[in-house]
Formats: structure tokens, C-alpha cells, sequence
């Protein structure tokens, strides 16, 4: 079960009332159910929710720009009002982070970083003279 999964959790939860139940736990089984219930319908509601260009930008960690392509081609909806956008935050896609303990450098990019190779050849001039 993915971490971000509330509706499995709620599948799990259900399951362990029936064991609950099957055991004479009715009370603790029905307070289970109505926990994964709950759950579910708070989940839904978040899928739907609205959020700011900013908030976007922040819970997906993709540009400003980048989101509004995403919506100019159509994979996103615009949730707002045009001249003010806004995004449902169950469509917003999420940007790949890097793993804990290591920083993302330009090396892990496939493109090579011009700006240091055009400085590396100044200063290599630079000496030459």
C-alpha cells in the first residue's frame, strides 16, 4: 500500500472490522467502519478542493509555468476564473524529489551545464596569458 493511499487504508480498516466482528467486537467494528467511512469521504473532499496557482506550485513542485502549460493543453482543469486560475488538487501532478540525504546536482541532469564549461574556458584563457 502506497503511503498516500487512504481509500487502501480504508479497505484495511474495513477488513479488520469484519475480523472484529466475527470475534463479537460489534461496537469496536461498527466505530472502525465508521472511521474508514469518514476517511474516504475526507479524501474525496480533498480531490476536489481547490487550490491557489501558489498552493499548486508549492504541493507539486512544478513551476508556475509549468502548471499553466500543463492547463493550456488540457491536462489540468482550470478550477478558477480566467485571469485567476486555480487547480483541483487531485489532478495536480508531483514532481519527482530527490532522494533524502542526497542533493540534486547537474550531473543527474542529461543535459551538461554550458555556464561551467564556458567558465572552466575563461579561466583556462585567462591563465594562458
Amino acid at each position: 500500500m502506497p503511503l498516500a493511499d487512504p481509500p487502501a487504508l480504508a479497505t484495511k480498516w474495513k477488513a479488520e472490522a469484519e475480523t472484529l466482528r466475527r470475534w463479537g467486537a460489534t461496537q469496536q467494528a461498527a466505530a472502525l467502519e465508521a472511521c474508514a467511512d469518514h476517511l474516504v469521504s475526507w479524501w474525496e473532499e480533498q480531490l476536489h478542493r481547490r487550490v491557489t496557482t501558489e498552493e499548486a506550485v508549492e504541493i507539486s513542485g512544478y513551476t508556475r509555468s509549468a502548471l499553466e502549460k500543463m492547463r493550456a493543453d488540457g491536462k489540468l482543469t482550470n478550477a478558477g476564473e480566467d485571469g485567476k486560475p486555480a487547480y483541483f488538487l487531485g489532478e495536480l501532478p508531483s514532481k519527482p524529489k530527490p532522494l533524502p540525504g542526497r542533493r540534486h546536482s547537474r550531473a543527474d541532469d542529461a543535459e551538461p551545464d554550458l555556464a561551467k564549461e564556458l567558465l572552466s574556458l575563461r579561466r583556462g584563457a585567462r591563465r594562458a596569458s
